[in-house]
């Protein structure tokens, strides 16, 4: 092994491997990569390097490999909707009658409950209070409508010129 031709630089490593010769000369700081110090350069052989390679692709399989074991996975039990089908993945008539009624019954429950908490703000505030606070709604939306008319006009006549 003495023999300097052997040894290659991590420079010439670098070409026989995907890493760098930057990160080849930390691994061999590090005493991970096989390699010796030739004057202020690093060193190490084709068969040290290889088998650092393999070493380093085993543990990033093991990584992966445990990272895909953990995945958790949704239990089969559960119902998948479909939006572009409309339907739940089972489609029997009876389930979908029975989404179908309970969806209703949300959207009543729904509006019942903002009829009732309208009625409390008119009992708590006077029925004056809700006038101006409808009459103000609307004259926000009028002034951004207005807003909208103003700003296409202006767009136009800079159109013009």
């Amino acid at each position: 092994m003495d023999n300097k031709s052997d040894f290659i630089s991590l420079q010439e490593a670098s070409q026989y491997c995907g890493y760098s010769q930057e990160y080849l000369s930390l691994r061999a700081r590090q005493k991970k990569l096989k390699a010796t110090k030739r004057g202020r350069n690093w060193a190490t052989t084709r068969e040290w390097l290889e088998e650092y390679v393999q070493q380093s692709e085993s543990y990033k399989a093991k990584l992966l490999q445990k990272h895909l074991g953990n995945q958790a996975h949704p239990p089969a039990n559960l119902p998948i909707y479909a939006p572009d089908a409309d339907a739940w993945e089972d489609n029997r008539p009876e389930e979908i009658a029975e989404q179908e009624a309970f969806k209703h019954k949300l959207q009543f429950a729904f509006a019942y409950g903002m009829a009732v908490a309208l009625l409390f703000w008119d009992v708590v505030q006077g029925q004056h209070a809700l006038l101006q606070t409808v009459q103000e709604i609307q004259q926000t939306a009028f002034v951004a409508g207005a807003g909208q008319i103003v700003q296409e006009y202006f767009v136009w006549l800079r159109s013009l010129f």
